[in-house]
């Protein structure tokens, strides 16, 4: 179930990502110019896809997704939303996650926190990460080192 849950996530990234840029995005112009693509059928709802919804949609939805799972309470959840916000190198608003995230109450939270503003390569997170050098838990105070 956790698997199948870290799979939304990380499209729902990959999706904040790449559909944010893909209008201006020459290389999504040729794909869609080529005779065989046909765009990915993936239901945001009972309604909508991909193919029929416009990109400023499929994106807010990405990131409702990302946020929900930040604030969800199960710990598991938001591990792995804070790893997808990770692979979101340039997003101010993946940044923000991720900072909230190096104080989460749950240890594990904070860990996969320091490996995604590590990941993320991002200064805005540096003072976070300065932080969690002094975090009681010592694997996280290695990790942000």
């Amino acid at each position: 179930m956790a698997s199948g849950l870290f799979f939304h996530l990380r499209l729902a990234a990959w999706f904040a990502l790449v559909l944010a840029a893909a209008p201006q995005s020459p290389l999504g112009q040729a794909a869609s110019d080529h005779p065989r693509h046909e765009p990915p059928q993936v239901p945001l709802d009972t309604t909508e896809s991909v193919g029929e919804t416009n990109h400023a949609a499929v994106v807010a939805r990405a990131w409702t997704l990302l946020e929900d799972a930040m604030k969800d309470p199960k710990p598991e959840s938001r591990i792995n939303a804070v790893t997808a916000l990770g692979m979101l190198r340039h997003s101010e608003r993946a940044a923000a996650g991720v900072e909230k995230a190096l104080s989460d109450p749950d240890r594990d939270v904070r860990l996969a926190a320091v490996d995604a503003a590590a990941t993320m390569k991002s200064l805005r997170l540096v003072p976070a990460l300065r932080k969690a050098l002094d975090d009681p838990a010592a694997d996280i105070s290695f990790t942000a080192s």
